[in-house]
């Protein structure tokens, strides 16, 4: 008897295999190349914040002060203000910003003061309700 006849004939295995391995693949590495391109930070480069508003909202009389690393300024109004504060040359990569507002009276209504951009998205806010209180509030600048 011969060998060769008494083995069984070599059936070839099917190429689909292959192909829902290979498709398995570019899956795989579909995901990889998206979970990469949104894990990056985007990039254009943040705005420079150059300009921000300082409110004071309240309906009674009011003073305080607002300022960053140039100095500061008094101010005081009967109901709300905003002003506009510029950002100055020696703030290029810091810049700090304070303000503060204390009530004039003993009511116990809100007096809310905050720190925007000119876009009005809120950086920093500070409130009191508290007779002759006082509202602080500091926000830094990093770019």
């Amino acid at each position: 008897m011969n060998n060769e006849q008494s083995r069984p004939a070599e059936v070839p295995k099917p190429k689909k295999k292959m192909w829902v391995y290979i498709g398995i693949l570019l899956v795989v590495i579909v995901v990889i190349a998206i979970v990469a391109i949104t894990s990056i930070p985007s990039i254009m480069p943040t705005p420079k914040i150059n300009q921000v508003l300082i409110k004071v909202e309240y309906s009674g009389a009011w003073q305080g002060a607002y300022g960053d690393q140039t100095g500061v300024t008094s101010w005081s109004s009967q109901g709300s203000k905003t002003i506009t504060l510029n950002r100055p040359s020696e703030a290029e990569h810091i810049w700090i910003i304070s303000a503060n507002a204390q009530k004039m009276d003993g009511s116990g209504d809100n007096l809310r003061i905050m720190i925007t951009k000119t876009d009005g998205t809120v950086l920093k806010e500070g409130s009191t309700t508290a007779p002759y209180g006082v509202a602080q509030i500091t926000y830094t600048i990093q770019d």
